[in-house]
This record gives structure tokens, C-alpha cells and sequence, in this order.
């Protein structure tokens, strides 16, 4: 990478720590922006990448972190959804990259879906991991009496990257046809640039997004990593 880029870089790094540690003061950042500090911004010391006073703003971060409590993945997304008139239905995160989302959009009479798993953290097990997850949808189902028939997953990988559907039904079908081929929703790190996973979640258009092409949501939100929401979200009730 050119020094250039380099050091536009470490300029981006260290406003992403001088946000993250306004949001650590006030019990708004959760474990996933705190991944992202201590993990891609701290793995960059040594380099033209790393903010000059890097290792203070890490300290400091730390020390918010470990004495003010912080939101959880959870509280975060269900703040920013409700933010935008959406509902929470189901939620589940694991290691960096996994994600597995169902949601209510009311003022367009949609449900939103969104899955993705981690590559690395999935590597040992992949289909187990994912079947893991797809109890997880199962057992919400039960506790909320919602009935779904499995014969109509779909055969083959989903073409779609998330995005919007017109009945549960159908945004069901999509998560559980994505957990039965794991591989179709891999994400992990793209070595290539700054916290851009292969495959990263877009909460709106133009903005995070797993991977290229059109975001399957369009209402605004979080990504997983690698910049920062600067909207200041309210907390929200989860569902």
C-alpha cells in the first residue's frame, strides 16, 4: 500500500478512536466496535497505518471500556433499527462476522433478513455451526408461536444478499435456505483494505455493506466493522 494511503489511514484510524471513545463514554460501544479497535486498528502498530498517539487513544479506550458498562451487540442494532421505525424480531451474533437478523419494517409492510457467518470462526464445523444458529431461529419460532414449513427451503443457495420480503414466511425461507449453505454467506477479512470484510453487511444504501452490489436493507444502521455509525443513536427497547 502507498504511503499516501497509509496515512490516510491512520487519519481514518484515529477518528474512528476518537469516536469510539466520545461513544465508550457513554455506554454506546458495544463488543463488535470494540473488536475493531482493539483487534484491526491495534494489529496496525508498526506501520504508517497506525495513528501517532494510537497507543494513548487505545489506553484510553480501554479504560472506558473496562469501567463504564457498554451496550451489547443486541441493545446497539435493536437502537439503531428502532431509530428508523423498524422492529427487532430475532437477533444472533457470534465471533466477528456472524450475523443472523430478522426484522419488521411496519411503514413499508416488509420483514428485512440479513445472514452471515464467519469464516474462521466456522472453519472447525461449518455446517454444525450454522445448523447451531438455525435452532436458534427454531427455538424463537416456538416461544413466539410462529409456524413455518421447512419442506419450502429452498434447494439450492439464495441468489439474494438479504434484503427485503413481503411475508415472514418468506424472509424465514431465506434465513434458514442461507444456513443450509453456509458457504454462501461467508465473510471475513479483506486483507486488502480497512475493515472491509468480503461479504460486508449494508444496513442502507451507500453505506456498510458486506461485499458489493445493491444493499439488501434500505433503512440505516451499523456494519460490523471498519468505520464508524456517526449517527447518534438512541437507546431502544429490543424485541
Amino acid at each position: 500500500m502507498k504511503k499516501q494511503s497509509l496515512n490516510a489511514l491512520a487519519a481514518s484510524y484515529r477518528a474512528d478512536l476518537l469516536y469510539y471513545i466520545e461513544r465508550a463514554k457513554l455506554g454506546k460501544c458495544p463488543p463488535h466496535w470494540q473488536a475493531y479497535c482493539f483487534g484491526e486498528i491495534a494489529a496496525a502498530k508498526g506501520t504508517d497505518a497506525y495513528p501517532e498517539d494510537g497507543d494513548a487513544l487505545l489506553d484510553e479506550l480501554h479504560r472506558l471500556v473496562d469501567t463504564v458498562p457498554q451496550i451489547t451487540n443486541r441493545e446497539e442494532s435493536a437502537a439503531e433499527i428502532a431509530a428508523y421505525r423498524g422492529q427487532m424480531l430475532f437477533y444472533f451474533d457470534r465471533d466477528y462476522y456472524t450475523l443472523a437478523e430478522l426484522v419488521r419494517l411496519p411503514d413499508r409492510k416488509k420483514y428485512g433478513a440479513c445472514v452471515y457467518i464467519d469464516a474462521d470462526g466456522s472453519r472447525q464445523d461449518r455446517p454444525g455451526y450454522a445448523n447451531d444458529i438455525a435452532l436458534q431461529v427454531d427455538e424463537w419460532r416456538r416461544e413466539n408461536g410462529i409456524p413455518f414449513d421447512k419442506s419450502t427451503i429452498a434447494a439450492s443457495p439464495s441468489e439474494v444478499d438479504g434484503g427485503e420480503f413481503d411475508t415472514m414466511d418468506e424472509a424465514l425461507r431465506y434465513l434458514y435456505t442461507c444456513l443450509n449453505f453456509p458457504d454462501s454467506v461467508l465473510c471475513c477479512k479483506n486483507p486488502a483494505g480497512k475493515g472491509h470484510p468480503t461479504g460486508f453487511f449494508v444496513r442502507y444504501s451507500g453505506e456498510r455493506r458486506r461485499g458489493g452490489g445493491t444493499p439488501p436493507y434500505a433503512w440505516p444502521g451499523r456494519g460490523r466493522q471498519g468505520g464508524r455509525q456517526r449517527a447518534d443513536m438512541e437507546s431502544a427497547p429490543t424485541v
